[in-house]
């Protein structure tokens, strides 16, 4: 009998234990960053067409990364996505492995797709308005660093065509 309590009593701590080592995960998740570190701040360096495609476009992108934690950071992959004027213009992923070194950053050299649909979308939008400024935003999630919770990061703003573009699109 006094071992059947006594495993009762130890079942209770185990419970207790996972309980508390779940509401550090789940803090730890909410936080949006792997345990306490700082967001990445993940910019787009550079855009090119790759495959101009009737169905689909693919563009070759570079994405600065910049780490301003104090432990570099291994990437083993990411997937993000790029909107114009709050509508989805491209997705992409990467598996190309990387490390962001501490207090640092990385390019990152990745491909993405957008469709016809979305090409339209933006080029229609461009000529009713062209003096307007096209909103941008980046956003996705970095894996890795040892840590099965991903790097989140958004970036966003704007900008304005080139007067020659402008006069293009109208």
């Amino acid at each position: 009998m006094a071992a059947g309590v006594w495993g009762l009593s130890a079942g209770r701590r185990m419970i207790g234990r996972l309980g508390f080592l779940c509401s550090v995960l789940l803090v730890a998740g909410c936080a949006g960053t792997p345990f306490g570190s700082e967001p990445l701040y993940v910019t787009l360096s550079s855009l090119s067409v790759v495959e101009p495609g009737l169905l689909e476009q693919r563009y070759a992108m570079r994405l600065r990364v910049q780490n301003p934690n104090p432990a570099e950071i291994q990437v083993s992959g990411l997937s993000f996505e790029i909107e114009l004027n709050d509508q989805t213009f491209a997705r992409g992923v990467s598996n190309r492995p990387t490390t962001i070194p501490a207090f640092g950053e990385a390019l990152l050299d990745v491909e993405a797709v957008s469709t016809l649909e979305g090409l339209l979308r933006q080029v229609l939008e461009m000529q009713e308005n062209p003096e307007r400024a096209i909103r941008y935003r980046l956003r996705g999630k970095l894996y890795g660093g040892g840590s099965p919770i991903p790097f989140p990061f958004d970036h966003s703003g704007e900008f304005r065509l080139p007067p020659a573009l402008r006069e293009r699109a109208s």
